[in-house]
């Protein structure tokens, strides 16, 4: 065989090794491009169902969790759930200490001053402090006060134990994001909605509890 044509036969045989890689070079980058677009597409939904709470780190809040309290926080369980899907710019501090005033001093309160209270003396009780409520809570409506006076009234004056979020009820509407709180007392439990505004507006609570009419 010839120079030349030896010469001739390895650029041939260097040719189809480049063409080779070349082709599994695209079909990997055709992979990979279609694996992180099947991510980018997962669902609201998919996340809900698939997911799995950080045990290492919820493990390491549990200790600190009274603590919390002492600046006047409260965090529900399973609280970075919400941090995960929740894509607005109110702190988590805004929404535990909103929980913590609720729970520790709302709660109470109310209970103390409606707890023999008929239906038209909580109407007229709402009335008088709508101003004060709707800051409070983001209540606008007597119908959902009285639902949650009539939560209150099935707390009594019994201890708070615990609270979580119903991670499979969260939803994101025009203007919260909105998940169900279910608050442990000895004894009995009430669920109400908890709604995070998506994007701060000075006319909007920034966070609601037990507001129904939200968007």
């Amino acid at each position: 065989m010839s120079k030349r044509k030896k010469k001739n036969n390895n650029l041939i045989v260097i040719l189809i090794i480049i063409i080779v890689l070349i082709v599994i070079f695209a079909f990997l980058v055709n992979a990979i491009k279609k694996e992180t677009t099947k991510k980018e597409e997962i669902s609201q939904d998919e996340i809900i169902t698939n997911y799995t709470p950080d045990v290492e780190y919820e493990e390491t809040m549990n200790v600190v969790k009274e603590q919390f309290e002492e600046i006047g926080q409260i965090v529900p369980e399973n609280y970075n759930f919400l941090t995960r899907m929740y894509e607005g710019n109110v702190t988590d501090t805004v929404l535990y200490s909103k929980i913590y005033n609720f729970i520790r001093k709302i709660v109470p309160e109310t209970y103390k001053e409606l707890k023999d209270a008929d239906e038209s003396l909580i109407i007229s009780y709402f009335n008088t402090n709508k101003e004060t409520i709707y800051s409070d809570l983001g209540i606008n409506t007597e119908e959902d006060y009285l639902n949650l006076v009539k939560k209150i009234k099935e707390i009594g004056d019994k201890e708070y134990l615990s609270s979580s979020f119903d991670v499979s009820k969260f939803e994101t509407k025009n203007k919260y994001s909105k998940v169900p709180l279910i608050i442990q007392y000895e004894g009995v439990s009430i669920s109400i909605d908890v709604c995070v505004i998506n994007n701060e507006n000075d006319n909007l609570p920034i966070v609601c509890l037990g507001a129904s009419q939200v968007e």
